[in-house]
């Protein structure tokens, strides 16, 4: 119960993680239970949260003979408490806006950890990929690639 009203209190003060269950697994039967279950999820937090707290939050909810495998764990950006200016500034100056973070794990986080001043551009819609009939609209990469042309021209 507490568990679950820190929960809510993140999620009002807009620090809640987003968090995906990609799998569960277990069980022979609707009408045995299980000996053993497996769930595998992914969680994206906010800027500035930290994996490791994060882990030991939700590892403290589980049975103490609970066994966790971390297959993977990349940073949220910007990583290690850094902002990437040089990155919005890079935009800023080709008449580019910056747009909110976004809310889905990148491989721009690893370029952060890295000290590489990382941004995430790219065309179409969150909510359409990663899913059946993924899709990007043809008007969406043509405007795209004018936009990677002007990020990657020199500035005067």
């Amino acid at each position: 119960a507490r568990a679950v009203e820190r929960c809510r209190r993140r999620a009002e003060e807009g620090d809640s993680p987003r968090f995906n269950i990609g799998w569960l697994q277990g069980g022979v039967k609707s009408n045995v239970i299980a000996h053993e279950a497996r769930v595998h999820w992914s969680a994206r937090l906010n800027p500035g949260g930290n994996n490791e707290a994060f882990l030991h939050e939700l590892t403290s909810l589980a049975p103490d003979d609970t066994h966790w495998d971390v297959t993977f764990s990349g940073p949220p950006l910007p990583a290690s408490g850094r902002t990437d200016d040089e990155a919005v500034e890079h935009l800023q100056a080709r008449g580019l806006i910056p747009g909110e973070p976004v809310h889905f794990w990148t491989e721009a986080s690893l370029f952060s950890r890295g000290d590489v001043p990382a941004i995430v551009l790219g065309p179409g819609r969150i909510a359409q990929a990663h899913s059946a009939d993924e899709w990007v609209a043809l008007a969406e990469l043509e405007e795209i690639v004018h936009i990677y042309r002007r990020l990657a021209e020199p500035h005067a």
